[in-house]
């Protein structure tokens, strides 16, 4: 399974607004966790793996990105979470976190 939510709303931080700042945390953290929670009996009795990609942007800030790197963030944790509580279940959850470089896409 590939759970890979998300959308982008930016700008200054104090001019973006509460709707902003919720969908942005509904779609791109919700969003994750619902999808990997959904699918938990099957993975568990399967023993398969999830992945959890996110942007590099979970690992620090950007300017003018705050709800989204702060969504980003709390899935990289959540990711990390879930590997712990899930893995001793039998099911392995990894995290790819994509990064812009000079070639184009990469894994970090």
């Amino acid at each position: 399974m590939v759970n890979n939510a998300g959308i982008f709303e930016g700008g200054d931080p104090v001019e973006i607004s509460n709707d902003q700042w919720r969908k942005v945390l509904a779609t791109d953290l919700d969003g994750v966790f619902y999808g990997c929670r959904a699918p938990c009996r099957t993975l568990r009795r399967r023993r398969v793996r999830s992945s959890t990609p996110h942007r590099f942007s979970g690992l620090g800030g950007d300017w003018g990105m705050s709800p989204y790197n702060a969504a980003k963030g709390a899935v990289v944790n959540l990711t990390r979470s879930l590997a712990l509580d899930l893995g001793k279940k039998g099911v392995r959850i990894n995290s790819v976190c994509p990064s812009l470089t000079r070639t184009g896409m990469t894994a970090i």
